[in-house]
C-alpha cells in the first residue's frame, strides 16, 4: 500500500499506528490486551458453559423422569426399567445426574481465569522492571548483589552479567507478596503514590483471595483477614477463619477493571518517573490506549485511564493540544455511561472560543448541541487539523451524532453527497465482493497455495 494513502486512512486522534512502540509502552499495551483477552473469556465461555449443564441437566432429568414409578412421602423418588437394556440406560442416567450434580466445571474455569490474571500481572511487572531498566541504564548501578567469579566467567561479558543480575532482582521482588511488591517499587523509584488509588483496598482483598484459591482450595485463613484488615478492607460478617469464598462471574470482571487500571497507572508512572524526557511517547501511550477503550465501548475502563491521565503528575509539561485530546475524550467516556454533567464540567474547565474548531465540534457533539456541530463541520470543510471524512465514519465521538439529521446535512454540504448513501453502497461493495464458497455447478471452490 501506497505509504501517503496508509497515513490518510490513520485515526488523527491514534497516532501511535506509524510510529515504532516503545518497550515500555509495549508491556503495557500487551497486558492491557491480556487481560482484554480474559474479560472476553468470561463475557463468551461462562454462558455456552452454563447454557450446556443446565441442558444436560433438564435432559437427564428427562430421562429418569420416564423410568418413575413413584415418589414417596420423603421424596424419595422409586425408577423401575423393564428389561437389562432399559435398565443399563436406567443406571447411566442416575450416574450422569450424580456427576452433573457434583460438577464443579464452571468453578474450575472461574478459578483458572482469576489466577491467569495475576499470573498476567507477575509478567508484566517483569517486562516492565526489565524495558524500564534498559531504557535507563544507570538503575543496574542501583542493584546491590554479589556474583562469585565464576559464575562471571561463565557469563561470558558485562551484559550478560547485567541480565542475569536483574534478572535476578526482579524474581526477589516478585516473590514478595503484592502489597510488598508495591512497596518496595515505591521505595526502589521514590514514588509515594503507587498505592494510592481508590481500589487499593479491593486489590488487597484480590490478592488476597488468588493466595486462598492457589493454596487453600478458597478456605479463609487467618492471615487473609489479618492482611486485609491491615490495609482497610472491609469484610462480610460471615467471612471468618475456615469458612469458604468463591469466585462469582461479576467478582472476576471486577478484578479484570482494578488490574487493568492498575497495569496502565503503574506502567505509565514508572515511565514518567525514569524517563521524563520521553513525555512525548508518553502522552502518545496513554492518550493511544484512552481512544482504543473508547473505539471497543469499553466506557468504563476509557474513564478510568482518561481520569488518570489528568492527574498533575501525568499532565504536567504536555501540549495544549493534548490537554485539550485528553478532556475531550475523557468527556465522552462520563457521556457514554450517562454522566452528563460529569462530561460537561470537565469540558467546561476549559475555554474553547480560541481552539480549533475541530476541537469545539467534538465540545458540540459530546454536548449534544447538533445545530453547532452542523455549522462546524461546514466551516471545517472536507479536511481540518484533526478531522478528515474517514473521520467521521470511524471516530466513537460521531456515532450518536451520525444518526441526526444535522450530521446527514453537513456531510452532504461538505461532500457532496448523502452519508447514508455512502454507508449503504459500502454494505453492498460487501456483500457483492464476498468470496462464494461453491462453484458455479455447485460443487465446491479449489484453493491454490503457493
Amino acid at each position: 500500500m501506497d505509504k501517503n494513502i496508509k497515513a490518510e486512512l490513520i485515526d488523527p486522534l491514534s497516532k501511535s499506528e506509524l510510529s515504532q512502540p516503545h518497550p515500555i509502552g509495549e508491556s503495557i499495551h500487551k497486558f492491557i490486551i491480556a487481560i482484554e483477552d480474559h474479560q472476553a473469556a468470561v463475557i463468551t465461555t461462562l454462558p455456552l458453559l452454563i447454557t450446556k449443564h443446565n441442558q444436560e441437566l433438564k435432559e437427564t432429568k428427562r430421562l429418569l423422569d420416564s423410568y418413575l414409578s413413584e415418589k414417596k412421602e420423603d421424596g424419595t423418588a422409586v425408577l423401575a426399567a423393564s428389561g437389562a437394556h432399559a435398565a443399563s440406560k436406567m443406571l447411566s442416567a442416575v450416574r450422569s445426574m450424580g456427576y452433573l450434580q457434583k460438577s464443579n466445571t464452571i468453578k474450575a474455569v472461574l478459578n483458572s481465569l482469576f489466577v491467569s490474571l495475576f499470573s498476567e500481572l507477575d509478567f508484566f511487572t517483569g517486562d516492565l522492571l526489565t524495558n524500564i531498566y534498559l531504557s535507563k541504564p544507570e538503575l543496574f548501578k542501583g542493584i546491590r548483589r554479589e556474583l562469585a567469579l565464576c559464575e562471571i566467567l561463565d557469563l561470558g561479558n558485562i551484559e550478560a552479567v547485567k541480565m542475569d543480575m536483574l534478572e535476578k532482582e526482579i524474581d526477589s521482588i516478585r516473590r514478595e507478596s503484592y502489597v510488598e511488591q508495591f512497596a518496595e517499587l515505591e521505595r526502589r523509584f521514590d514514588i509515594r503514590t503507587l498505592r494510592k488509588f481508590d481500589e487499593w483496598e479491593e486489590f488487597v482483598e484480590m490478592t488476597q483471595r488468588r493466595n486462598l484459591i492457589v493454596h487453600n482450595g478458597g478456605r479463609v485463613s487467618q492471615q487473609y483477614l489479618t492482611v486485609c484488615k491491615k490495609e482497610g478492607v472491609k469484610i462480610d460478617k460471615g467471612c471468618q477463619a475456615g469458612s469458604f469464598i468463591h469466585i462469582e462471574p461479576e467478582y472476576l470482571l471486577r478484578a479484570t477493571t482494578i488490574l487493568s487500571k492498575i497495569g496502565f497507572m503503574l506502567g505509565h508512572t514508572l515511565w514518567m518517573k525514569t524517563n521524563p524526557s520521553e513525555r512525548d511517547l508518553i502522552s502518545e501511550s496513554m492518550e493511544s490506549a484512552v481512544y482504543d477503550k473508547l473505539t471497543k465501548k469499553k466506557w468504563n475502563a476509557a474513564l478510568h485511564f482518561g481520569l488518570f491521565s489528568l492527574t498533575e503528575g501525568m499532565k504536567k509539561g504536555i501540549s495544549e493540544t493534548s490537554l485539550r485530546v485528553r478532556i475531550i475524550n475523557t468527556a465522552f467516556a462520563f457521556h457514554s455511561i450517562n454522566k452528563k454533567n460529569e462530561a460537561n464540567e470537565l469540558l467546561d474547565s476549559m475555554d474553547w472560543k480560541a481552539s480549533l474548531r475541530d476541537f469545539r465540534l467534538a465540545v458540540a457533539v459530546i454536548k449534544e448541541d447538533y445545530s453547532l456541530a452542523n455549522r462546524l463541520m461546514q466551516e471545517i470543510g472536507k479536511n481540518g487539523e484533526i478531522v478528515n471524512e474517514i473521520s467521521y465514519h470511524q471516530w466513537p465521538l460521531f456515532e450518536k451524532f451520525r444518526d441526526s439529521n444535522e450530521f446527514e446535512e453537513g456531510y452532504q454540504n461538505v461532500y457532496g453527497r448523502s452519508f447514508r448513501d455512502e454507508i449503504a453502497k459500502a454494505v453492498e461493495d460487501a456483500s457483492r465482493s464476498s468470496v462464494p464458497s461453491r462453484d458455479e455447478n455447485g460443487g465446491p471452490l479449489e484453493t491454490h497455495v503457493n
